[in-house]
């Protein structure tokens, strides 16, 4: 119990560590939003402009820019239908019932996101409850527009608190494909197939991982259209490409694994061949690590350089990947190197050559001539 408290606490600060940035951009937006309304606009306690600029930059997996607009809008909709209703209805709970039950009817008829429905149903119902004139509804709406518009001010011209997010996301998931590949390799020194599937398992485990910085770098790319402050539009195109790639390159990965425990558990290669394919596959996973720390790069010149130096490091390695090399002579082992010569070619996409360019660092495989030729039938 003591350990999983503590492991609650340390997990909890991280979070909170990694939030900083956000939260303080939270505060401010609120507190911004509220002092423009009451003293630019001269509304009385726009409470309306603070809680639309917080939920609008809420923690959220969603992309940013898409749920402060549906924020923005679900709020002012809600706050001016919800008040002219109220108007024409009166206040109490039976009309605020009817009135949140025909606004979120409606916000599902606008729009599909849970975000917009929910807010117009939440202004809606604090408008009806408290009673509105129409003064107030006009005030009222204009406060959550004010709100949703600094929050996606905010998200525009605000110093990225992320900046570093994208390349991190890319390096965990590079993280995880180099520990399938050295656990692979572990594997095949010790001629232990349970290695092999608790590769497999952490290559299955690392879905969750692709999916989570999937959605950090379409987020980026977004804000980084957004605003002139983000990251290069350039780069991150580059490493969401790449995370494609990779993704690639991890199922792959799964094959892999899965081939290997069956070629374990048939005792299909000899030990020397075990080492240097063991070799090959650290090599790999250092080459995969050097281009994460590549696509981090911020210089362009020198991004493209050192990316151009891990296509070439990856092309080697694809050059080695012939079925008879290694000295495997069985046909499962030789099924081994195959299964390992398509994660070379997305592992090159990922770092920036395109499918052909790829495929022909592969060496050729060519069939016994009696075999590549079919005989002819006599006369």
């Amino acid at each position: 119990m003591g350990w999983k408290f503590q492991q609650y606490l340390r997990t909890g600060f991280l979070r909170s560590r990694s939030s900083l940035g956000q939260a303080l951009l939270m505060a401010l937006c609120a507190v911004l939003a509220y002092l423009f309304a009451e003293r630019v606009l001269g509304h009385p306690a726009p409470l309306f402009a603070a809680t639309s600029a917080l939920i609008a930059l809420q923690f959220s997996s969603d992309l940013r820019t898409r749920r402060v607009l549906e924020v923005a809008l679900g709020c002012t909709l809600g706050v001016a239908g919800g008040g002219l209703l109220t108007v024409l209805l009166g206040s109490g709970p039976v009309q605020s019932v009817a009135i949140v039950f025909v606004f979120v009817l409606l916000a599902r008829f606008l729009d599909r996101g849970a975000v917009f429905a929910t807010q117009m149903a939440i202004q809606a119902v604090l408008v009806s409850l408290h009673g509105a004139t129409a003064e107030r509804i006009l005030d009222t709406s204009i406060d959550a527009a004010v709100g949703g518009g600094f929050a996606l001010l905010f998200t525009a011209l605000a110093p990225q608190w992320q900046h570093r997010h994208p390349h991190l996301a890319f390096t965990h998931v590079a993280g995880e494909l180099a520990a399938v590949l050295r656990e692979c390799g572990g594997a095949m020194r010790a001629g232990n197939p349970d290695l092999a599937w608790h590769a497999l398992a952490i290559a299955r485990r690392s879905q969750s991982t692709i999916n989570e910085s999937t959605a950090v770098l379409a987020r980026s790319r977004e804000a980084a259209a957004l605003s002139p402050f983000r990251r290069r539009r350039s780069g991150l195109d580059a490493m969401i490409a790449a995370m494609a790639a990779m993704d690639l390159a991890l199922r792959n990965s799964r094959v892999f694994a899965r081939r290997l425990t069956y070629a374990l558990n048939n005792v299909a290669l000899t030990q020397p061949a075990a080492q240097a394919l063991a070799v090959l596959l650290d090599r790999t996973a250092e080459t995969v690590e050097e281009l994460a720390r590549t696509l981090g790069e911020s210089d362009v010149e020198r991004r493209a350089a050192r990316l151009a130096e891990a296509r070439a490091a990856l092309a080697r390695l694809a050059g080695e990947l012939a079925p008879g090399g290694f000295g495997i002579e069985t046909l499962e082992g030789q099924a081994l190197v195959l299964v390992l010569r398509p994660l070379l070619v997305d592992l090159q996409q990922a770092a920036g050559a395109n499918h052909s360019e790829a495929e022909k660092a592969l060496p050729r495989i060519t069939l016994p001539a009696a075999e590549a030729a079919p005989a002819r039938r006599p006369a």
